[in-house]
Protein backbone atom coordinates (compact mmCIF):
# COMPACT_ATOMS: atom_id res chain seq x y z
CA UNK A 1 0.00 0.00 0.00
CA UNK A 2 1.17 3.54 -0.81
CA UNK A 3 0.77 6.39 1.64
CA UNK A 4 0.62 9.73 -0.14
CA UNK A 5 2.10 12.56 1.92
CA UNK A 6 0.74 16.09 1.62
CA UNK A 7 3.64 18.10 0.09
CA UNK A 8 2.66 21.34 1.86
CA UNK A 9 4.22 21.39 5.35
CA UNK A 10 2.80 23.96 7.81
CA UNK A 11 5.13 26.78 8.84
CA UNK A 12 3.13 27.93 11.85
CA UNK A 13 2.05 31.47 12.71
CA UNK A 14 3.89 34.82 12.68
CA UNK A 15 6.03 35.74 15.68
CA UNK A 16 5.41 38.80 17.86
CA UNK A 17 5.52 42.24 16.17
CA UNK A 18 5.34 40.55 12.76
CA UNK A 19 2.41 40.51 10.38
CA UNK A 20 1.97 38.09 7.50
CA UNK A 21 -0.44 38.29 4.58
CA UNK A 22 -1.24 35.91 1.75
CA UNK A 23 -1.93 38.17 -1.21
CA UNK A 24 -3.16 37.81 -4.76
CA UNK A 25 -0.99 38.62 -7.78
CA UNK A 26 -1.55 42.37 -7.33
CA UNK A 27 0.09 42.22 -3.87
CA UNK A 28 -2.86 44.18 -2.43
CA UNK A 29 -5.79 41.76 -2.29
CA UNK A 30 -6.03 39.26 0.57
CA UNK A 31 -6.57 35.65 -0.45
CA UNK A 32 -9.36 33.77 1.33
CA UNK A 33 -8.54 30.95 3.72
CA UNK A 34 -7.34 27.91 1.81
CA UNK A 35 -6.42 29.85 -1.35
CA UNK A 36 -2.79 29.99 -2.43
CA UNK A 37 -1.09 33.35 -2.86
CA UNK A 38 2.23 35.09 -2.26
CA UNK A 39 3.43 35.40 1.33
CA UNK A 40 4.16 39.02 2.30
CA UNK A 41 5.71 40.02 5.62
CA UNK A 42 5.55 43.27 7.58
CA UNK A 43 6.23 44.48 11.09
CA UNK A 44 8.94 45.88 13.33
CA UNK A 45 11.60 43.37 12.33
CA UNK A 46 11.49 44.11 8.61
CA UNK A 47 14.83 45.07 7.03
CA UNK A 48 15.24 48.30 5.08
CA UNK A 49 16.17 46.59 1.85
CA UNK A 50 18.95 44.82 -0.03
CA UNK A 51 22.38 46.36 0.50
CA UNK A 52 23.65 47.96 -2.70
CA UNK A 53 20.73 46.67 -4.76
CA UNK A 54 18.08 49.41 -5.12
CA UNK A 55 16.26 47.65 -7.98
CA UNK A 56 15.61 44.46 -5.98
CA UNK A 57 14.75 46.57 -2.92
CA UNK A 58 12.08 48.48 -4.88
CA UNK A 59 10.67 45.24 -6.26
CA UNK A 60 10.56 43.32 -2.98
CA UNK A 61 9.83 46.06 -0.41
CA UNK A 62 6.52 47.73 -1.15
CA UNK A 63 4.14 50.06 0.74
CA UNK A 64 2.07 48.23 3.32
CA UNK A 65 -1.62 48.86 2.48
CA UNK A 66 -2.75 47.28 5.76
CA UNK A 67 -0.69 49.39 8.18
CA UNK A 68 -1.62 52.72 9.78
CA UNK A 69 2.06 53.51 10.39
CA UNK A 70 3.45 56.09 7.93
CA UNK A 71 6.08 54.61 5.60
CA UNK A 72 5.36 51.01 6.62
CA UNK A 73 6.37 48.46 4.03
CA UNK A 74 5.74 44.82 3.17
CA UNK A 75 8.38 42.36 2.06
CA UNK A 76 7.17 40.37 -0.96
CA UNK A 77 8.87 37.05 -0.28
CA UNK A 78 8.24 35.10 -3.48
CA UNK A 79 7.06 32.19 -1.34
CA UNK A 80 3.64 30.70 -2.06
CA UNK A 81 1.49 30.01 0.99
CA UNK A 82 -2.06 29.61 2.19
CA UNK A 83 -3.80 30.10 5.52
CA UNK A 84 -5.44 27.17 7.24
CA UNK A 85 -8.68 27.62 9.14
CA UNK A 86 -6.73 27.39 12.43
CA UNK A 87 -4.53 30.37 11.50
CA UNK A 88 -1.43 28.39 10.60
CA UNK A 89 0.34 28.89 7.30
CA UNK A 90 1.10 26.20 4.72
CA UNK A 91 4.20 26.59 2.56
CA UNK A 92 3.24 25.82 -1.05
CA UNK A 93 6.49 26.42 -2.94
CA UNK A 94 8.11 29.31 -4.75
CA UNK A 95 6.44 31.67 -7.24
CA UNK A 96 9.59 31.70 -9.41
CA UNK A 97 9.39 27.89 -9.69
CA UNK A 98 5.83 27.84 -10.95
CA UNK A 99 5.38 26.51 -14.46
CA UNK A 100 2.63 27.25 -16.95
CA UNK A 101 1.34 24.77 -19.51
CA UNK A 102 -1.44 25.72 -21.91
CA UNK A 103 -2.63 28.52 -19.65
CA UNK A 104 -2.59 26.46 -16.42
CA UNK A 105 -0.09 27.55 -13.79
CA UNK A 106 0.94 25.16 -11.01
CA UNK A 107 3.70 24.36 -8.55
CA UNK A 108 6.06 21.62 -9.82
CA UNK A 109 7.00 20.70 -6.27
CA UNK A 110 3.62 18.97 -5.91
CA UNK A 111 4.44 16.66 -8.82
CA UNK A 112 7.96 16.05 -7.48
CA UNK A 113 6.59 15.17 -4.03
CA UNK A 114 4.06 12.79 -5.57
CA UNK A 115 6.74 10.99 -7.58
CA UNK A 116 8.93 10.77 -4.47
CA UNK A 117 6.01 9.13 -2.61
CA UNK A 118 6.07 6.18 -5.00
CA UNK A 119 7.72 3.04 -3.54
CA UNK A 120 11.51 2.79 -4.07
CA UNK A 121 11.82 6.34 -5.46
CA UNK A 122 14.55 8.32 -3.67
CA UNK A 123 14.48 11.73 -5.36
CA UNK A 124 12.65 13.44 -8.20
CA UNK A 125 12.76 16.59 -10.30
CA UNK A 126 10.63 17.96 -13.10
CA UNK A 127 11.06 20.76 -15.62
CA UNK A 128 9.54 22.03 -18.85
CA UNK A 129 10.94 20.58 -22.04
CA UNK A 130 10.40 21.76 -25.60
CA UNK A 131 10.98 25.19 -27.09
CA UNK A 132 7.66 26.47 -28.49
CA UNK A 133 5.17 27.26 -25.75
CA UNK A 134 2.39 25.28 -27.42
CA UNK A 135 4.58 22.15 -27.51
CA UNK A 136 6.08 22.43 -24.06
CA UNK A 137 5.75 19.32 -21.93
CA UNK A 138 6.62 18.22 -18.44
CA UNK A 139 9.70 16.03 -18.13
CA UNK A 140 10.49 14.08 -14.96
CA UNK A 141 13.78 12.63 -13.70
CA UNK A 142 14.05 10.42 -10.66
CA UNK A 143 16.37 8.10 -8.78
CA UNK A 144 15.22 4.88 -7.15
CA UNK A 145 16.44 1.81 -5.32
CA UNK A 146 15.25 -0.42 -8.17
CA UNK A 147 14.06 -0.18 -11.76
CA UNK A 148 10.66 1.54 -11.90
CA UNK A 149 7.93 0.83 -14.44
CA UNK A 150 6.98 4.11 -16.09
CA UNK A 151 3.50 2.77 -16.83
CA UNK A 152 2.86 1.95 -13.17
CA UNK A 153 4.35 5.26 -12.01
CA UNK A 154 2.16 7.21 -14.41
CA UNK A 155 -0.92 5.28 -13.25
CA UNK A 156 -0.03 6.16 -9.65
CA UNK A 157 0.28 9.86 -10.49
CA UNK A 158 -3.10 9.85 -12.23
CA UNK A 159 -4.72 8.89 -8.93
CA UNK A 160 -3.26 11.93 -7.15
CA UNK A 161 -2.65 14.70 -9.70
CA UNK A 162 -4.65 16.57 -12.36
CA UNK A 163 -3.74 15.72 -15.99
CA UNK A 164 -1.73 18.91 -16.60
CA UNK A 165 0.60 18.08 -13.68
CA UNK A 166 1.56 14.60 -14.95
CA UNK A 167 4.87 14.48 -16.89
CA UNK A 168 4.85 13.18 -20.45
CA UNK A 169 8.43 11.88 -20.14
CA UNK A 170 10.13 9.97 -17.33
CA UNK A 171 13.86 9.31 -17.04
CA UNK A 172 15.39 7.18 -14.30
CA UNK A 173 18.95 8.20 -13.42
CA UNK A 174 21.63 6.84 -11.09
CA UNK A 175 21.76 10.29 -9.50
CA UNK A 176 20.44 13.78 -10.18
CA UNK A 177 23.06 16.37 -11.24
CA UNK A 178 23.80 19.00 -8.63
CA UNK A 179 25.71 22.26 -8.41
CA UNK A 180 28.64 22.76 -6.04
CA UNK A 181 26.18 24.33 -3.61
CA UNK A 182 24.22 21.06 -3.51
CA UNK A 183 21.22 22.51 -5.35
CA UNK A 184 19.73 20.61 -8.25
CA UNK A 185 21.28 21.51 -11.62
CA UNK A 186 18.15 21.88 -13.75
CA UNK A 187 20.11 23.29 -16.68
CA UNK A 188 22.15 20.07 -16.84
CA UNK A 189 18.96 18.01 -16.74
CA UNK A 190 17.46 19.84 -19.71
CA UNK A 191 20.74 19.73 -21.62
CA UNK A 192 20.80 15.94 -21.21
CA UNK A 193 17.37 15.51 -22.83
CA UNK A 194 18.92 15.08 -26.28
CA UNK A 195 20.94 12.09 -25.07
CA UNK A 196 18.43 10.72 -22.56
CA UNK A 197 18.00 6.93 -22.56
CA UNK A 198 15.01 5.53 -24.37
CA UNK A 199 12.16 3.87 -22.45
CA UNK A 200 13.07 0.39 -21.22
CA UNK A 201 10.86 -2.69 -20.85
CA UNK A 202 8.02 -1.01 -22.74
CA UNK A 203 6.53 -2.30 -26.01
CA UNK A 204 7.45 -0.23 -29.04
CA UNK A 205 5.27 0.19 -32.16
CA UNK A 206 5.55 -2.85 -34.43
CA UNK A 207 3.01 -2.54 -37.26
CA UNK A 208 3.22 0.00 -40.05
CA UNK A 209 0.14 1.81 -38.74
CA UNK A 210 1.54 2.00 -35.19
CA UNK A 211 4.84 3.38 -36.48
CA UNK A 212 3.03 5.97 -38.59
CA UNK A 213 0.98 7.21 -35.61
CA UNK A 214 4.14 7.35 -33.47
CA UNK A 215 5.97 9.34 -36.17
CA UNK A 216 3.14 11.88 -36.43
CA UNK A 217 3.00 12.30 -32.65
CA UNK A 218 6.77 12.79 -32.40
CA UNK A 219 6.89 15.33 -35.23
CA UNK A 220 3.86 17.38 -34.24
CA UNK A 221 4.45 17.32 -30.47
CA UNK A 222 8.22 17.75 -30.59
CA UNK A 223 8.80 14.55 -28.60
CA UNK A 224 12.49 13.66 -28.28
CA UNK A 225 12.14 10.10 -26.96
CA UNK A 226 10.67 7.05 -28.64
CA UNK A 227 6.91 6.77 -28.42
CA UNK A 228 5.85 3.41 -26.97
CA UNK A 229 2.84 1.35 -27.94
CA UNK A 230 1.32 1.94 -24.48
CA UNK A 231 1.57 5.75 -24.65
CA UNK A 232 -1.56 7.82 -25.02
CA UNK A 233 -1.75 11.16 -26.79
CA UNK A 234 -1.74 12.84 -23.35
CA UNK A 235 1.28 10.83 -22.19
CA UNK A 236 3.48 12.31 -24.91
CA UNK A 237 2.41 15.89 -24.22
CA UNK A 238 -0.71 16.13 -26.35
CA UNK A 239 -3.50 18.53 -25.46
CA UNK A 240 -6.85 19.78 -26.73
CA UNK A 241 -5.35 22.63 -28.79
CA UNK A 242 -3.22 20.26 -30.87
CA UNK A 243 -5.64 17.33 -31.01
CA UNK A 244 -7.60 18.54 -34.10
CA UNK A 245 -4.35 19.17 -35.99
CA UNK A 246 -3.01 15.73 -35.12
CA UNK A 247 -6.33 14.07 -36.05
CA UNK A 248 -6.27 15.90 -39.41
CA UNK A 249 -2.69 14.77 -40.11
CA UNK A 250 -3.59 11.18 -39.17
CA UNK A 251 -6.56 11.27 -41.54
CA UNK A 252 -4.36 12.56 -44.38
CA UNK A 253 -1.66 9.93 -43.87
CA UNK A 254 -3.85 6.94 -43.04
CA UNK A 255 -7.10 7.87 -44.81
CA UNK A 256 -9.12 7.16 -41.70
CA UNK A 257 -11.09 9.49 -39.45
CA UNK A 258 -9.98 9.34 -35.81
CA UNK A 259 -12.42 10.50 -33.13
CA UNK A 260 -10.90 13.10 -30.80
CA UNK A 261 -12.18 11.28 -27.71
CA UNK A 262 -10.33 8.12 -28.83
CA UNK A 263 -7.16 10.14 -29.23
CA UNK A 264 -7.29 11.02 -25.53
CA UNK A 265 -8.61 7.73 -24.13
CA UNK A 266 -6.79 5.02 -26.10
CA UNK A 267 -3.15 4.01 -26.16
CA UNK A 268 -1.27 4.13 -29.45
CA UNK A 269 -1.67 0.36 -29.88
CA UNK A 270 -5.38 0.47 -29.06
CA UNK A 271 -5.84 3.38 -31.46
CA UNK A 272 -4.07 1.50 -34.28
CA UNK A 273 -5.94 -1.75 -33.60
CA UNK A 274 -9.31 0.02 -33.63
CA UNK A 275 -8.44 1.83 -36.86
CA UNK A 276 -7.33 -1.43 -38.53
CA UNK A 277 -10.57 -3.14 -37.55
CA UNK A 278 -12.73 -0.25 -38.79
CA UNK A 279 -10.80 -0.07 -42.08
CA UNK A 280 -11.16 -3.85 -42.54
CA UNK A 281 -14.91 -3.69 -41.81
CA UNK A 282 -15.30 -0.82 -44.26
CA UNK A 283 -13.47 -2.72 -47.01
CA UNK A 284 -15.58 -5.82 -46.31
CA UNK A 285 -18.79 -3.79 -46.63
CA UNK A 286 -17.66 -2.34 -49.96
CA UNK A 287 -16.91 -5.80 -51.38
CA UNK A 288 -20.31 -7.08 -50.33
Amino acid sequence: PVTFVDPTPPIGTPIANTSTYVLDSDSRTLCPIGATGELCIGGAGLARGYLGDPRTTANRFRPDPFSYEPGARLYVSGDLARYRSDGRLDFCGRRDRQVKIRGIRFEPGETEACIAAYPSVLDAAIALGGAPEENQRLVAWFTAKASISTLELRAFLRRHLPPHAIPSEFHQLDELPRLSSGKLDRVALLAALATAPEPMNQPLPTTKLERTIAEIWRNMLGVTRKVTAEDTFLDVGGHSLLAPQVAYELEKRINHNFELRDLFMLSLRQLATQAEQEIANSDSSVRE
